[in-house]
């Protein structure tokens, strides 16, 4: 495996496990301006509904219109949180940078992440747009079910009205996901170039961390052998690469020279 050494082994190995923590904890300031803008997309969908709530098929267009005309704004928002994060990932590596070895620092400070972020942010593009492409799905099923008469139209029309929250709901939710992932990303793909051959798994150390989570704690996985954390599906991902995981990777480093 090489002449490595683990993030806590010396004291500035502590400093910068510890500051690649605070990273992940910090980066969630990203996350809420990102919810805040796809939650005001989930409410347009929302203010649609209600204007053609009483005509599905009009309503199922629009919003189909609608996700067409977000590209630029999502492909402009994503751009901004992807740089955001990106720059609080480059801050937490560049913070104990003087404690490192001079090619590692240099090698750490020119990692090419150019193609990892956008595609990161092509991704977040068909996520935005999937958002109202999701809600006018919903609306069509429901109007479905009225067609075929298996549920009383009233029920029907308040199920359609409350789309909005599911939206949100789903909003927030692709928020969350979506930072976590950009800065689980940027991580590994720095700790590559710099020849970091994997991580310690770890958690936020609170109650809401998932059991197969709290189980891989401590354990170490190299960045082309992600664990399962999904026993039942057998989803395969790094920390903070999966729905609202809120773990993080503490990286092995090679040796300072």
């Amino acid at each position: 495996m090489g002449n490595f050494m683990i993030t806590d082994a010396k004291p500035s190995f502590k400093q910068m496990a510890r500051n690649l923590r605070l990273h992940f904890m910090r980066v969630r300031n990203a996350e809420k301006s990102y919810g805040r803008q796809l939650v005001a997309v989930g409410r347009q969908v929302g203010t649609i509904i209600r204007g053609l709530a009483h005509r599905p098929t009009d309503l199922v267009t629009t919003l189909e219109k609608y996700s067409d005309v977000l590209d630029p704004w999502a492909r402009a928002t994503a751009a901004r949180m992807v740089d955001e994060v990106a720059r609080r990932d480059a801050n937490a590596w560049n913070a104990t940078a003087q404690e490192l070895g001079q090619n590692l620092r240099h090698a750490i400070e020119s990692t090419p992440i150019g193609h990892t972020m956008q595609t990161l942010i092509a991704d977040q593009v068909d996520e935005i747009k999937s958002i109202p492409l999701e809600a006018a799905s919903r609306v069509f099923n429901l109007a479905m079910e009225a067609h075929a008469g298996g549920r009383r139209s009233a029920e029907i029309a308040e199920e359609i009205l409350r789309t909005e929250d599911v939206t949100v709901a789903r909003a927030r939710m692709l928020a969350r996901s979506a930072v976590s992932t950009a800065s689980s990303t940027l991580v590994e793909s720095r700790a590559l170039y710099v020849g970091s051959p994997g991580y310690f798994w770890r958690t936020s150390k609170d109650s809401d961390v998932r059991k197969d989570h709290n189980e891989l704690d401590g354990t170490f996985h190299r960045w082309d052998e992600p664990p399962i954390v999904d026993k039942r599906s057998g989803f395969r991902s790094h920390p903070g690469c999966n729905a609202n995981c809120r773990c993080w990777p503490q990286v092995v480093l090679p040796e300072p020279e």
